[in-house]
């Protein structure tokens, strides 16, 4: 794949996108704008992947609203509105779980209760790993459409931008619900954590207890989660009036994430900012990287450097928030079970309270 020029690269997905049919005759292809930014292009490079579509005749453009799926494309095969028909009409007991990966707490804590509540609704559940890869993500639920399955919940992967798979099954009304992160541009059943008031308590609290050098730690914010974890530190910080110091943000970007280099950048950080008094991580990694940079700086927790985190630590000298998995699950199975029964499409998005838990609490 890395010998492809990245601009065939993406011609490629597109046509697998047509040929799969989740792309299909008279759908919008992305514009170069939003391919340079799905695959981290220059526009130059993305808008070439468009004239070699056009020039093969996948494509067509349209002046002043952009690229259309032809036509005279090779037919839709896959994830269609037939194949979709034909899966309702076919009751299977199946219920498929897509999940972004399984390396961390929270997600087998989902899984756990997920498998849980379908068994205990009568249905059996099929489960994939999408290793963090929409392309994989795509592939697996082609996978469970031609198992039949009845409905769909889908952890969607952290760098998820915009899935033409799962907008397909969102226009045909599909049933479908989305759980931990969603799609804003696609209209589907929710259940997430109320994660911009969970980081607003949280840092508030930081606030109050007289820290103003409170540093954030977030893989780069390419999702929902993540996003809403943002708002919720901002937001903490206008109503308390402390003006925000994004010198104390530490992103971490996917690319150094999947080299594994992230460790390095959050040592780093630290280490010039010795004055921080709190941090506030978004997830486990984001926290386990921290601790082991605080270690090798010898800066104690929580005697001289205050943490609060986002799911339960290894350790009990942390402030964390306790997502409230058996709802979240018990909410979703139930949204999706309603849905294959209803002959109407309606759509919720359910936003479940977490709990904090203080250190002076941690058993």
């Amino acid at each position: 794949m890395k010998d492809i020029p990245l601009y065939k690269q993406i011609k490629n997905h597109i046509i697998d996108q047509i040929q799969a049919g989740v792309l299909r005759a008279g759908d919008r292809v992305p514009s170069e704008a939003e391919l340079a930014k799905l695959f981290r292009v220059s526009q130059i490079t993305s808008k070439n992947a468009l004239i070699e579509l056009v020039d093969e005749g996948y494509i067509h453009r349209v002046q002043g609203k952009g690229s259309f799926v032809s036509q005279e494309a090779p037919e839709s095969k896959t994830v269609s509105n037939a194949v979709i028909q034909n899966v309702c009409q076919n009751k299977t007991g199946l219920i498929g779980v897509l999940f972004p990966s399984l390396n961390i707490k929270v997600e087998f804590r989902l899984l756990y209760y997920l498998d849980k509540y379908i068994y205990d609704r009568g249905y059996k559940m099929l489960m994939h790993n999408c290793r963090e890869s929409s392309e994989e993500e795509s592939s697996a639920i082609q996978s469970f459409m031609d198992s039949n399955v009845e409905g769909l919940i889908i952890f969607p992967t952290l760098d998820e931008h915009y899935n033409e798979s799962i907008l397909r099954l969102s226009i045909e009304k599909f049933p479908l619900v989305l759980i931990d992160r969603y799609l804003k541009k696609i209209n589907t059943n929710i259940v997430t954590t109320d994660n911009v008031q969970a980081s607003y308590d949280a840092v508030n609290y930081l606030i109050q207890q007289g820290h103003k050098k409170i540093a954030y730690i977030s893989p780069e914010i390419t999702n929902s989660t993540t996003e809403d974890r943002a708002i919720g530190f901002e937001k903490a910080f206008l109503e308390n009036k402390f003006s925000i110091d994004k010198n104390l943000w530490c992103i971490i970007d996917l690319k150094t994430i999947d080299a594994d280099k992230d460790y390095e950048h959050i040592y780093a950080f630290f280490r010039n900012n010795p004055d921080i008094s709190a941090v506030f991580t978004v997830n486990n990694r984001m926290l386990n990287l921290t601790v082991k940079s605080l270690n090798a700086l010898n800066r104690r927790i929580p005697d001289d450097i205050e943490v609060f985190t986002f799911d339960e630590p290894d350790s009990n000298n942390i402030n964390y928030i306790l997502q409230d998995y058996k709802t979240i699950c018990s909410k979703a199975v139930d949204l999706l079970i309603a849905q294959i029964n209803s002959t109407e499409f309606t759509t919720s998005h359910i936003v479940v309270p977490p709990k904090l838990i203080f250190r002076d609490n941690c058993e």
